[in-house]
């Protein structure tokens, strides 16, 4: 006959499970890495586990009966009492990151969770608080903070140095502009008086010299007028408005009208969205491109000229391609230095910087262009300034 468990041992065994919890139960504290210690609802502090000890430096003995404010630097000792009233009120604190202090007075950079602790019955009757020593994450933050400012201090003084360098080159560019223009004056206007006055007077040699001053000095005179374009152009901030590209193109292509007399240029002007930009600025870029189109197509009975734009990656890509002498890709990056060329002079006129200048307005633009090019087959020239 089966009989049951009588009352008494059915305690015996409840008991003794409830105790091997409890056990556990400590064991899992005792060993953890976070502080953990309890607090009454007389708001002093019950249990205090390894870890807070390591932390704070107090032993069981020292903190048990002593109020958690102990823990507080004396700025801080409301937050404590408050914590632990909302606490015992019924809320959880949750990571809240504060500082505490130690038995030796160091402060500790801390992580604070409290949580209510209840009786069988439900009824709150303490607080338990968990408190994760974060200081080397606070130093690295801070660390990482200083590391940063000082980076913005060092850029800060850097940009003002490049500034005022700049000014300076800015300045000097055209003081020598000025002071070389004087000269050149000089010497083109008595080459002209030369020329007309004195010119039949000359021999065939004689009139080849003078044409060849005339010649130099008006390209050291160009030369001058664009280096002083790419200082300014290198350094100027950009307005932002709408820009008519359609327009810009449409009055490039007429301004360049005489350059084509007397030859067959067919120019197609395709889809040219605006965008937002500097249009003076921008006109300068199309003006170079399209020069440098009629001017590499010249050796071209027909020659045939396309401005359009793509839509690469949600942006508009501009771009004018021609058909006209091209070049070979290794000299790619070339076409964009300063005073850079990739054909000789005596092939085809011109200073190496009409490019440079239209890198930097894109560049200031936020843009990009670049070159696609192949001898005998043309060249294309594409760029965007930035805008999706």
């Amino acid at each position: 006959m089966q009989t049951s468990p009588s009352p008494t041992s059915s305690c015996f065994r409840d008991r003794d499970d409830v105790l091997q919890d409890r056990e556990l139960l400590e064991a899992i504290v005792s060993s953890c890495d976070d502080a953990i210690f309890s607090v009454s609802e007389d708001a002093v502090i019950t249990s205090w586990n390894p870890a807070a000890e390591r932390l704070y430096g107090y032993t069981s003995h020292e903190i048990l009966g002593a109020s958690p404010e102990i823990l507080a630097p004396p700025d801080l000792i409301a937050e404590v009492a408050s914590f632990v009233a909302r606490t015992l009120g019924g809320e959880s604190i949750v990571d809240v990151e504060t500082r505490r202090r130690s038995k030796d007075g160091r402060l500790l950079d801390i992580s604070v969770t409290n949580s209510p602790l209840r009786d069988a019955h439900g009824r709150i009757c303490g607080v338990c608080a968990v408190h994760r020593d974060i200081g080397e994450r606070k130093r690295a933050q801070r660390r990482m903070e200083e590391l940063a400012a000082d980076l913005e201090r060092r850029v800060d003084h850097h940009s003002s140095e490049l500034a005022l360098a700049n000014r300076d080159l800015r300045e000097y560019a055209y003081t020598i502009a000025h002071d070389i223009r004087t000269p050149l004056r000089a010497i083109a206007g008595f080459a002209a008086v030369l020329a007309d006055s004195h010119g039949h007077n000359l021999d065939e040699e004689g009139r080849r010299v003078l044409d060849v001053i005339q010649r130099n000095t008006e390209e050291v005179g160009r030369l001058i007028d664009s280096f002083v374009s790419l200082t300014r152009h290198g350094e100027a901030e950009p307005t932002r408005t709408d820009v008519d590209m359609r327009q810009l193109v449409a009055g490039c292509v007429a301004e360049l009208a005489a350059e084509r007399q007397g030859r067959d240029v067919r120019i197609d002007i395709g889809d040219v969205p605006p965008c937002v930009g500097d249009p003076v600025m921008l006109r300068q870029v199309w003006m170079a491109l399209l020069s440098n189109a009629q001017k590499f197509t010249a050796s071209r009975e027909h020659a045939s000229i396309e401005i359009g734009s793509e839509r690469v990656d949600g942006r508009a890509v501009y771009f004018v391609r021609d058909d006209g002498v091209g070049f070979d890709m290794a000299n790619a990056e070339r076409v964009f230095g300063l005073f850079q060329r990739a054909h000789r002079s005596d092939e085809y006129e011109g200073m190496g910087v009409g490019l440079a200048v239209a890198l930097r307005i894109i560049e200031r633009h936020g843009g990009r262009i670049w070159a696609q090019s192949k001898p005998g087959a043309g060249t294309t020239v594409r760029f965007h300034v930035g805008q999706a």
